[in-house]
């Protein structure tokens, strides 16, 4: 099959389960309605969570880079200081 098949394929897949879940929404709307609300509140919650975990791993890991920054650029400056206070070679 090539690729535009498999998506025709896909489409009209999505388009059946869809078809069916609106019909078993459609009658067992009293029994189901609850049960996705909480479900959907629930992924709501949960990706909150991970947003607000992702967002603390990206400041620590800025701050870890900066710091490993700074580091190293005090090493250079240390490795660079002896250098210049080389003094003068007698002749």
């Amino acid at each position: 099959m090539n690729g535009s098949t498999e998506k025709l394929l896909l489409v009209l897949g999505g388009a059946v389960l869809g078809s069916l879940g609106v019909l078993a929404f459609s009658k067992n709307s009293g029994n189901l309605r609850p049960t996705l609300t909480k479900l959907t509140a629930d992924a709501l919650d949960l990706r909150d969570k991970a947003v607000g975990t992702i967002q603390r791993t990206k400041e620590d890991v800025s701050d870890f880079i900066a710091e490993v920054d700074h580091a190293r650029n005090a090493k250079a400056e240390q490795q660079a200081e002896p250098q210049t206070e080389q003094p003068a070679a007698k002749a």
